[in-house]
């Protein structure tokens, strides 16, 4: 089978929500992990009919509203990335989209585009 055989639908799901601590947003973090967590079995479940399920976990990227921010903000934001120390650009989360629709391999993943970002515990 190949891409062009295929559907494919990607799911977003928020990265930072993964990195603050648990009782800080319960409800949120409950929600991303159901996110994730059916990741895999709705593509298990929909193989059948030629279906991909993936998800993108983006960390910050450089959307209007961040780039909106105040400077003193935004670079505390942009140092807080470990590799590379900007925030995302726009492009690079196309590609990925782009990866997981063009190659019909990549089916039931779960990736974080973060620049490797966790954040603090507050």
């Amino acid at each position: 089978m190949y891409p062009h055989d295929t559907t494919c639908s990607i799911r977003v799901d928020g990265a930072a929500i993964w990195s603050i601590v648990l009782v800080a947003v319960p409800v949120a973090t409950a929600v991303g992990a159901a996110v994730v967590g059916m990741t895999l079995p709705i593509a298990r479940d929909l193989s059948g009919s030629a279906i991909r399920i993936n998800t993108i976990m983006p960390g910050i990227f450089a959307t209007p509203p961040m780039l909106g921010v105040p400077d003193n903000v935004r670079s505390v934001l942009e140092a807080s990335v470990p590799f590379p120390k900007r925030f995302g650009a726009p492009a690079e989360y196309a590609s990925l989209v782009l990866e997981m629709v063009r190659n019909g391999y990549f089916n039931g993943e779960t990736v974080r585009l973060d620049g490797a970002i966790r954040m603090p515990m507050r």
